[in-house]
């Protein structure tokens, strides 16, 4: 009885997994689609008419050291994972338990990104959108805790495939 319910866990890992592995395939196009944009931001983009006064300062962000490094890390990180992400899907596939290993990275990445944009995305003051910039950032930590769920239902998975060994 164990084996059979070894093998459903290691099952729904597997297919979280794989959900895991789409959405972070979408999401190392995007970055890798949008890295030009954040290496050489556009200055006519961050005009006075559409950001106010905030626009230099919001340009000055883009155009900062921290936002390419933490943009071409972000990069090698979802790459490294990716790739460790395939290597378990093969495991699970053959009904073997994988490393934790890319979904604590996932994890990781994913709360660091949240520091990161809380500790220095500038507050900006937008006429008419005052609470505008905090309603994004609470969108974005709820789509990122929504992308955090197959990471940690396949830890959860694989800790059930383990006690059940």
């Amino acid at each position: 009885m164990k084996t059979k319910d070894k093998q459903g866990y290691l099952k729904k890992a597997k297919n979280w997994n794989m959900v895991l592995l789409v959405l972070k395939a979408l999401g190392l196009l995007t970055s890798i689609l949008g890295l030009r944009g954040i290496l050489n931001p556009d200055k006519a983009l961050y005009t006075e008419d559409v950001y106010g006064s905030s626009a230099t300062q919001l340009y000055e962000q883009a155009n900062s050291i921290g936002t390419k490094a933490y943009a071409v890390i972000g990069v090698i990180f979802s790459i490294a994972i990716l790739i460790m992400l395939i290597s378990a899907h093969k495991k699970l596939k053959e009904g073997v338990a994988t490393a934790k290993t890319p979904y604590y990275l996932h994890l990781f990445w994913i709360v660091t990104g949240i520091i990161y944009s809380l500790l220095f995305t500038p507050k900006i003051e937008i006429q008419g959108f005052t609470e505008f910039a905090s309603m994004i950032s609470i969108v974005s930590i709820g789509l990122q805790a929504l992308v955090s769920l197959p990471a940690i239902l396949s830890i959860i998975y694989l800790f059930k495939a383990e006690t059940e060994a």
